[in-house]
This record gives C-alpha cells, structure tokens and sequence, in this order.
C-alpha cells in the first residue's frame, strides 16, 4: 500500500508571495479577440473554418 504524504497549510508569507504573483499577472481584456488572449480552442476553430471551402460542404 502506498504511504500518504501529510499536506501542511502554507504560512503567512508564502501566501502573500502566491498572492502577490496572482496581482501581478495582467487580466483578460474586455475584447474576446485581444492579443494573444484567445483561447486555445479558438484558435484550432478558427483555423478550421479558414480552411473550409463551404462549396464543397456535404449535404
């Protein structure tokens, strides 16, 4: 049987550390369509769909 490991809470500091690095990343914009802010599987849609010739779509 594996052997568990103890989880201990971080203290004070190192919360304020993790916080202040969570502060200091820059938010989403407003605009889905921001620079480099797209999501990953916008992306592959997108791409998807510029590839796409709907003249050739099965029906």
């Amino acid at each position: 049987m594996a052997k568990r490991t103890r989880l201990t809470a971080p203290s004070a500091a190192e919360l304020s550390e993790l916080e202040a690095g969570f502060a200091a990343k820059p938010s989403a914009p407003a605009s889905p369509r921001g620079p480099g802010m797209m999501p990953p599987i916008a992306q592959v849609a997108a791409d998807a769909a510029a590839r796409t010739d709907p003249r050739r779509a099965r029906h």
